[in-house]
């Protein structure tokens, strides 16, 4: 097998691998009670904003502890907005997504010798 072939293999099984988790979880969540605005593991008022400061502060504190300071988190936009997904997935994409973006910045501002750093 090439490594494309090997790639392709291994995104097709870990695809199907969340798909089938996803159905289970949701399976068993709509057999439970759940909370306002749960339908299943699905969120239908998800808040971005406050999903993305909650995950801010985690990365935040890794951050300082691993690199001895952070950027300040900027959130731009309509704070109020809600929409409906999967809150587990989304809190995973943002914490990676801030991770690299705070790891990023405070490698940035070191090379540049630029203190404190942007947000």
């Amino acid at each position: 097998m090439s490594q494309r072939d090997i790639g392709a293999f291994l995104d097709d099984m870990i695809r199907a691998r969340i798909g089938i988790r996803l159905i289970a979880e949701q399976h068993l969540a709509l057999h439970q009670e759940t909370a306002e605005h749960m339908v299943g593991v699905v969120n239908s008022a998800v808040e971005p904003a406050v999903l993305i400061r909650d995950s801010g502060d985690i990365v935040r504190e890794m951050c300082e502890v691993h690199y001895g300071s952070a950027p300040e988190l900027l959130i731009d936009g309509d704070q109020r907005m809600t929409f409906a997904y999967i809150p587990v997935h989304l809190e995973y994409l943002m914490t990676e997504l801030l991770k690299n973006a705070y790891r990023a910045t405070v490698e940035q501002s070191a090379r540049a010798n630029r203190f404190p750093h942007p947000p």
